[in-house]
């Protein structure tokens, strides 16, 4: 698989978004302050730093723009789970030429540069020789520190677990309450032992829970939420969210996987993965740590 096929990390928080913008369009202010490329050192007019910070502004505000409004839109595409090194650099190239678009109008309405599709290539090419390098070497760099951060970490859990698959799993503690979990319709029950429950996974306003029944894989899907279904497991530290749409029994993880986007969790049945927020990484990491260490 090629560096641009690969899974990328997405960031997620508004605060990240934010300071992506900030950071963003300062880099072009100072940029054109300090180098006055372009014929700016001859720009002869009142208040010429607050212009050039005009264009700075204008590239913090198409970055949250379209990380805000035009990602929250379309979350099929923008997903993490699918975001791909490929998809980051188009999505960048795409900021720019909106970018450079936005500089053009900006122009006109500060010296009247002409508004024609010569001056919209002046300013897409403008855009493009200070924008598109840093950010294709910041994504680039960023995929492979993280890349081999979470490879690295994935290897000392692995570590840690040492799962055998030679080995059977003890019995289940009889001291563990059965629970029952009921879904809004009709007939919707399922009743398990806690330490059976693989994982629980929420869609929408259904979730699929995946346990154990004498070794054998069941899964089953009710509508409620992983809000309702999570307070039953109070009392069980060994489940625990690891992601948004997850509920995990750390007990049935088998081996961790990492890539640019967090830590991967197998398990022996099903062979999905299910993924870890990269907010909880060093969390998940004690977690699993102190499950296992009783074990060795």
């Amino acid at each position: 698989m090629s560096v641009l096929s690969k899974p990328y990390p997405k960031d997620s928080t508004i605060l990240q978004k934010v300071f992506i913008g900030f950071l963003y369009g300062n880099f072009v202010f100072l940029f054109l302050f300090l180098f006055q490329p372009f014929g700016l050192n001859e720009w002869k007019v009142e208040y010429k730093e607050l212009r050039l910070a005009g264009y700075g502004l204008i590239t913090m505000l198409v970055l949250l723009f379209n990380s805000i409004l035009v990602e929250r839109s379309f979350l099929g595409f923008f997903g993490e789970k699918n975001w791909k090194v490929w998809k980051e650099i188009l999505w960048s190239s795409w900021n720019i030429v909106l970018i450079g678009a936005c500089n053009l109008l900006y122009s006109y309405w500060q010296i009247g540069f002409p508004l024609t599709f010569a001056g919209f290539l002046t300013y897409q090419w403008i855009t493009l020789l200070i924008g598109l390098f840093p950010v294709t070497i910041a994504t680039l760099i960023s995929y492979n520190r993280l890349q081999s951060k979470m490879i690295r970490e994935s290897k000392e859990l692995n570590e840690i677990i040492g799962y055998d698959m030679d080995v059977e799993e003890g019995p289940v503690n009889p001291a563990v309450k059965n629970i029952e979990i009921v879904g809004e319709n009709a007939n919707e029950r399922v009743v398990l032992n806690p330490e059976d429950l693989i994982y629980i996974e929420s869609t929408g306003n259904y979730i699929t829970i995946s346990w154990l029944d004498n070794e054998r894989l069941n899964q089953k899907m009710i509508r409620s939420t992983l809000k309702q279904v999570e307070t039953l497991f109070t009392g069980q530290d060994y489940i625990f969210k690891t992601h948004r749409s997850y509920l995990v029994n750390l007990k049935k993880v088998i081996k961790v996987s990492g890539n640019s986007q967090g830590y991967k969790l197998h398990f022996l049945l099903p062979d999905d993965l299910v993924p870890v927020s990269r907010s909880l990484n060093e969390i998940i990491r004690e977690k699993i740590g102190e499950i296992h260490a009783v074990k060795a």
